[in-house]
């Protein structure tokens, strides 16, 4: 606990839109450069550059960004864990 510097907060109605988005446009780039690819031979070498693109979007859609500032970890936090006595 003491290495923590920042909490970040991702809200969930911000995280599951991008998420959603960046993926289906991810899915969409990557069959798209492929089904470009295979149809035009001559443009193929310059079309290549579509396909390395829809991994990058992938990698966003797994890991959405945070555009919310963090919080600063106070160093006087106390941190207690309690036991629940049933």
């Amino acid at each position: 606990m003491t290495q923590i510097k920042k909490i970040k907060k991702n809200p969930l109605l911000m995280t599951i839109p991008l998420s959603a988005y960046f993926g289906t446009y991810a899915s969409f780039t990557g069959i798209g450069g492929i089904i470009l690819v295979s149809q035009t031979p001559i443009l193929a070498p310059l079309l290549l550059f579509i396909i390395p693109t829809s991994g990058l979007l992938g990698y966003i859609a797994i890991k959405p960004p945070n555009i919310f500032k963090g919080y600063k970890a106070l160093k006087k936090w106390k941190y207690q864990i309690k036991k629940n006595d049933y």
